[in-house]
């Protein structure tokens, strides 16, 4: 997808006969976790009164795990 989108820029700048200069980069990991969603199934399994603890385990593993991959390292030592 990133070469395709790569490739698109240079033959729309050839054809407005424009310097391409566009940089393009997608994230090397892909996750369609949402956070907070899961994070509230969790509170209602508990809320329901089931008590899940492996479930519990992997499921906050998972969570963790794809909001770790959300934050860029280099932004992160830099504290911003």
């Amino acid at each position: 997808m990133q070469d395709l989108e790569s490739n698109a820029f240079d033959i729309v700048c050839k054809y407005l006969g424009i310097t391409n200069d566009v940089t393009v980069e997608y994230p090397k990991v892909f996750s369609i976790v949402d956070v907070e969603k899961e994070i509230s199934i969790l509170g209602e399994v508990k809320a329901l009164g089931y008590t899940l603890p492996k479930y519990e385990q992997l499921k906050l593993q998972q969570i963790v795990a794809n909001d770790l991959n959300s934050v860029d390292i280099e932004d992160a030592l830099k504290g911003e």
